[in-house]
């Protein structure tokens, strides 16, 4: 009923959805909800945020890509100083997927903290195939001075498995990598490219 109900309103729930994947509780809220809780022995759970944010995710998930308007917005979100945000507008976005969400993470993935950079990384690994354009930029990150951004930019390019002749020199280079997961993790990502 709810999954018709959210293909119903189509787009048009768009700015509620990315207005509850924005919300947070205040403590006193929490407080509140918690006191209640305990005292009456109820389950408020559903009213705090971290069922909201799940509620408002499962809307980007049945609309899928008819949803494309949101990506700015949820860049916006990505790009935000609060990382539970951040977490939140790029799995948002992974829901959305194709190519439009690309630039918004390249640009976290480029201009961004290492913990960003990381999340980037690791959502444009998800996209598979349709995160090809990154591959220039992910081959970048595995010399950045970020171990897991390096492990996990290896991986990502292993999850995409394309453009070859760029990625492949790359984690074989990284194969000397002074960190010996990071150079696991290439060792593993030039298998998903086979022979090529």
């Amino acid at each position: 009923e709810s999954v018709a109900a959210i293909r119903a309103i189509g787009t048009n729930g768009l700015p509620t959805l990315l207005t509850m994947l924005g919300g947070d509780d205040s403590r006193w809220r929490v407080q509140v909800v918690t006191l209640i809780q305990d005292t009456a022995n109820v389950d408020l759970s559903e009213l705090l945020a971290e069922a909201v944010h799940r509620r408002a995710r499962i809307g980007f998930q049945v609309l899928g890509r008819s949803a494309r308007p949101a990506i700015p917005r949820l860049a916006a979100f990505a790009a935000t100083s609060d990382p539970a945000l951040a977490e939140r507008a790029f799995l948002a976005m992974l829901d959305i997927g194709g190519p439009e969400t690309i630039p918004p993470l390249l640009k976290v993935l480029t201009n961004s903290t290492p913990a960003r950079q990381i999340l980037a990384a690791n959502y444009l690994g998800q996209l598979r195939s349709q995160a090809r354009d990154a591959v220039p930029t992910l081959v970048q990150a595995l010399s950045g001075s970020d171990v897991e951004l390096r492990a996990t930019a290896a991986r990502a390019l292993g999850n995409i498995g394309w453009d070859a002749p760029l990625a492949v020199p790359a984690l074989t280079s990284t194969l000397a990598d002074a960190d010996s997961r990071v150079r696991a993790v290439a060792a593993m990502a030039l298998g998903a490219f086979g022979t090529q």
